[in-house]
């Protein structure tokens, strides 16, 4: 990561200093809307409102997690995105000990409810607080159903909220970090410089929040200029999205939306570093199509089609199935061929060179070599030592 970036987002802020002067309890007022004790404090959900950390009409922003503190179990009424810059971050989610490690991320729905391991001086990570409305452009650009789009569209889920959350352990991926962190950088280049428009002289406080900014505690904000004049043109323009109520998404909002889209489509092509996730998982559902499809088309079955069956690289995939069954692709698929040749042999006259066809060998030669490599003989005396059992042991 960039030296100043890194420099930027370990900056101690005016909350991180009073927990550091002896604050022991995050302070909840800093975090949920309305403000103000009331009786009922003590028995409602801790819920962090975006309110106090997105201008109106933003989507998007970012601010680092606060350190030196126990962060008690909340949620969120906003979509949050953690990626980890330095150091490890542990949350806890629904019994579960999340350790994140340096370039790992987070996505958690508004439905998530969980705490946050006190963080030292070393341990940074960077929230993404997101509206469901930016993700968008992003689930356009997936390409079909897979475990990210499947978040997305619970994101919208209001009749049935179900908490949902993708645990990505990202470490040595060097494209997903670069988009992660030009993402931020952008951000906080722009904090940056709406800092020297309103103070040029240097005069601000770091960690004061301006007057009516609705913000707290160094968050970064999106700067959303107003409606490009019609016919200026570019990519952009035509991509903005009309959110009712709300500016017209600017192009560094729409440049942020299609950074954030690829790094979702790097993530399924690296899918393996799904170490954990709430609502199915996905790669049952991946090797349970396999199976399924081994079983029906064994005579002509290739990884590439569960590949892009998944859009999937095949050394993904291939990784997947083999951490999953223990079994390659072509084991699975060899089990298979030789179950169906053992029930041949058994369960019908079949010739041997037919049966071997019938299975998707046209080399009987390789076949009779598989066939004594695996049962010690060949398929003639197989059949002959079998051909009156009652259940074929496969």
């Amino acid at each position: 990561m960039d030296e100043w970036l890194m420099q930027k987002i370990q900056e101690i802020t005016v909350e991180e200093q009073a927990y550091l002067d002896g604050r022991t309890q995050v302070e909840k007022d800093v975090y949920r809307y309305p403000r103000g004790r009331t009786s009922a404090d003590e028995t409602r959900q801790f819920e962090v409102d975006s309110q106090l950390f997105l201008r109106k009409g933003k989507l998007i922003t970012v601010r680092h997690h606060s350190r030196f503190v126990d962060f008690p179990v909340h949620q969120h009424n906003y979509i949050e995105i953690m990626y980890v810059c330095m150091g490890e971050i542990t949350h806890y989610i629904d019994g579960k000990e999340l350790v994140m490690h340096q370039g790992d991320m987070l996505l958690m729905n508004q439905h998530v409810r969980h705490s946050i391991k006190r963080a030292g001086a070393g341990d940074v990570g960077v929230n993404f607080i997101v509206l469901p409305e930016f993700f968008d452009i992003p689930f356009q650009m997936m390409r079909k159903q897979n475990v990210i789009a499947d978040f997305l569209v619970g994101i919208l889920r209001q009749n049935n909220p179900i908490p949902q959350y993708l645990n990505f352990q990202l470490r040595g991926q060097k494209a997903i970090s670069n988009l992660m962190e030009n993402m931020i950088a952008s951000l906080v280049n722009e904090n940056t410089s709406q800092k020297e428009i309103h103070d040029p002289a240097g005069t601000s406080v770091p960690g004061r929040r301006d007057a009516g900014s609705g913000g707290m505690y160094d968050q970064v904000k999106i700067s959303v200029p107003e409606r490009r004049d019609a016919g200026s043109g570019g990519m952009c323009d035509q991509a903005q999205t009309s959110v009712p109520g709300r500016l017209e998404v600017s192009s560094e909002d729409v440049i942020n939306q299609y950074s954030m889209g690829l790094v979702f489509l790097y993530l399924i092509d690296h899918i393996d570093t799904l170490s954990e996730n709430s609502s199915h998982n996905y790669e049952d559902i991946v090797i349970q199509s396999t199976m399924k499809y081994i079983d029906a088309h064994y005579r002509t079955a290739s990884l590439g089609y569960i590949a892009d069956d998944f859009k999937l690289s095949l050394p993904t995939v291939s990784r997947m199935i083999k951490k999953e069954t223990g079994f390659t692709f072509q084991e699975l698929l060899m089990r298979k061929r030789f179950q169906k040749a053992v029930m041949f042999l058994v369960e019908t006259e079949l010739p041997v060179e037919e049966i071997a066809v019938n299975i998707g060998y046209e080399n009987h030669s390789y076949f009779y070599r598989q066939f004594k490599a695996r049962y010690g003989m060949t398929p003639s005396q197989y059949r002959r030592m079998h051909k009156n059992d009652e259940a074929i042991k496969l």
